[in-house]
């Protein structure tokens, strides 16, 4: 399916279910299967935070601007697209055609979203995930685990 969205907008793509398991991608770093990194994961969830900070009722789309391209996250309900377009690309006219499509992808989940863990192999993506945070700590991005690591290790 991915494929299919690839050739029709000719970018590369990912879809991720609201676990945060990428169920299908074109973009090398998410492999299906695969748990989305805690730094995107905390990105994602925390857009109704900021729907509330902004007084809003619902983020639909997340575009941030890199100095090589476009990355747009667009939710739906049951599932999260993310996706790389060049920044010649007209957002305007992408959008709602991300949109129309995550509204697809939401309304065919919807019977069908449960999550298949026996696939992941969990000691893995726990080894990937600390492996990775502990990489954010040492470049001090994520002071957070740092507050929570020393808040742990008091008790």
């Amino acid at each position: 399916m991915v494929h299919q969205i690839f050739d029709m907008i000719g970018t590369d793509t990912a879809i991720i279910n609201k676990y945060g398991i990428v169920l299908a991608s074109k973009i090398p770093k998410l492999t299906p299967g695969r748990l989305i990194s805690p730094v995107l994961w905390e990105l994602i969830l925390n857009r109704e935070k900021l729907a509330l900070e902004l007084e809003t009722q619902n983020i639909s789309n997340l575009v941030l601007e890199s100095d090589q391209e476009n990355i747009i996250f667009t939710f739906g309900k049951n599932v999260y697209f993310m996706s790389k377009v060049q920044k010649t690309v007209d957002l305007n006219q992408y959008l709602p055609s991300i949109n129309r499509i995550i509204l697809t992808l939401d309304k065919s989940s919807e019977k069908r979203v449960k999550a298949d863990f026996s696939q992941l192999n969990l000691q893995k993506e726990y080894d990937k995930l600390i492996e990775e945070s502990e990489t954010e700590m040492e470049k001090d991005r994520l002071p957070v685990f740092k507050k929570l690591i020393r808040y742990m290790t008091k008790k």
